[in-house]
């Protein structure tokens, strides 16, 4: 016989401490005690004399015995009692351990990241030695760090290892991913569990959890305003100059105060001031005139908890002449040819 909650000695250990309990409210004493007053005068007279003596036995034995056995049978259902070999009762669970970008943010304490590895530690160590876990990183790809494996000292080591990426979190792939590992590879599925913030999508938002799927909160906060998009392209009346187009989103629930600058080789480029509402997406465009290769940096100030997104980097292209040469033969009436490009050609 095994226990699913609890093991051998942390029963008796409880079962023990509970008794003790339980015996020494038997043998106190509850007689009356003697009391020196100032004064009788107030005082009324017992109708029956109790007598002074420390209690040496227990007067209801059986009522003891029978709180005894209550309380090990109470303790005997919470500890889960499994009958049959370790082998047959073990159950095989798949973590989700969350390593998108967002978790590289910053918290009081560390980062989001040493939380979720707390929280996953904590899972790992409270179920019985015979479960088998198997531990999946996820971002953008569900990668599994373990398979699924009984030795503690694996799984704490592939947890410690875990570290946040460079891309979002794909919950709904690592969720078929955990559901399909146990299908091809244990017959006694346990739970699939998941460790992290869980910051998706909207449309992975209202993504239908399966039954056995559980979660592992982190607290995050959720004051983060970020370059959403950054895009570029050649100007319609000048062909000297670009026309940058840059996304700005507040991912909190209070309005922020940003300063949006861009430089192009260390250069001021373009800056703007911009009053961001709660979940609210903006758009700023710059127009910059430069024939020169070179890198565009956008960056917004001041910097949150997660300044992974205040930051981006795109590279210029250089504007270059182009030459054309033509070659044919005109027969009959004159003809006219025109070839126009940025630079000239060559006819």
């Amino acid at each position: 016989m095994s226990f699913l909650n609890l093991s051998l000695g942390e029963l008796l250990g409880l079962a023990g401490a509970i008794s003790a309990g339980v015996l020494a409210l038997y043998l106190l004493d509850r007689s009356k005690r003697k009391q020196l007053v100032a004064t009788l005068r107030f005082w009324s007279a017992a109708d029956v004399r109790t007598q002074l003596k420390h209690r040496r036995r227990i007067q209801q034995p059986w009522s003891l015995v029978l709180q005894l056995v209550s309380l090990a049978l109470l303790l005997l259902a919470i500890a889960g009692p499994r009958w049959g070999g370790d082998e047959d009762s073990g159950r095989d669970h798949v973590l989700i351990l969350d390593t998108s970008a967002w978790m590289g943010a910053r918290t009081r304490t560390g980062m989001l990241m040493d939380e979720a590895r707390t929280a996953a530690r904590n899972y790992v160590h409270a179920l019985p030695r015979r479960d088998r876990v198997m531990i999946v990183r996820a971002d953008a790809l569900a990668t599994p760090a373990t398979a699924f494996e009984l030795d503690r000292r694996v799984l704490n080591q592939a947890i410690a290892q875990s570290q946040p990426g460079a891309s979002a979190l794909n919950l709904e792939q690592a969720i078929a991913f955990a559901g399909r590992a146990q299908k091809l590879q244990t017959q006694r599925a346990g739970e699939i569990v998941f460790a992290g913030v869980g910051r998706v999508s909207e449309s992975e938002a209202s993504l239908a959890a399966p039954p056995n799927f559980r979660v592992l909160p982190v607290a995050s906060t959720q004051e983060n305003v970020g370059l959403k998009k950054i895009g570029l392209r050649r100007s319609m009346t000048a062909p000297d100059a670009w026309d940058i187009y840059v996304a700005v989103k507040n991912y909190g629930v209070r309005p922020h105060d940003i300063q949006l600058a861009l430089q192009f080789g260390g250069a001021p480029a373009g800056s703007k001031a911009m009053t961001l509402k709660p979940g609210a997406e903006e758009q700023a465009t710059f127009t910059y005139k430069t024939k020169v290769a070179g890198f565009l940096e956008a960056r917004i100030t001041p910097h949150d908890s997660f300044p992974q997104d205040d930051r981006a980097v795109i590279e210029l292209p250089s504007e270059k002449p182009l030459r054309g040469r033509l070659f044919g033969r005109a027969s009959g009436t004159e003809g006219a040819v025109r070839i126009e490009s940025s630079g000239g050609c060559d006819l």
